[in-house]
């Protein structure tokens, strides 16, 4: 069985997007936490080599691989609480689209990143990226209460809590 027909039989096919992207790999769009799990569990298995992307943003598509995992069908905000100044956000939603949705609601996000609207949630988490208001406000960490993530081995991990004072 080929990489893309296993693939294909574990997520379905809505999962692998139509074209691979410009370097020729395919690339793949998990929609839950759980098919992400899943998949890099059977890449470990496997020996894949899996590139992990947001929204394509930052990565330069030279990096070696035999698939990609793209975040961008993470990209749900399960809740909002104003009235505590937090937020549930999936690694996939734009972050600029994420500051829209806080700000229908009443809720600032002290965090401007530099670069491309389009970058996600989890790009700006994961690289720490953070502009001027970093200096008022604090960096990215400070504004992050907990997070889940999914290790190279497809095991969930969840770190921090929701306290709010």
């Amino acid at each position: 069985m080929s990489l893309l027909d296993r693939v294909r039989a574990l997520l379905g096919s809505d999962a692998l997007l139509e074209s691979a992207g410009p370097d020729g790999v395919p690339r793949v769009a998990p929609d839950s936490p759980d098919a992400v799990a899943l998949l890099l569990g059977t890449a470990r298995e496997e020996g894949w080599r899996v590139r992990i992307e947001g929204a394509g943003t930052w990565m330069p598509s030279d990096a070696p691989c035999d698939l990609a995992l793209t975040t961008r069908r993470l990209d749900h905000v399960p809740a909002i609480e104003p009235q505590d100044l937090s937020a549930t956000a999936e690694a996939g939603i734009g972050f600029d689209l994420l500051r829209h949705q806080l700000a229908d609601r009443g809720v600032w996000l002290a965090i401007d990143p530099p670069g491309l609207g389009g970058r996600s949630v989890g790009s700006v988490i994961a690289t720490a990226t953070a502009g001027p208001l970093r200096q008022g406000f604090g960096p990215v960490r400070d504004h992050v209460l907990g997070v889940t993530f999914v290790t190279g081995d497809g095991r969930i991990v969840q770190s921090g809590g929701r306290v709010v004072k």
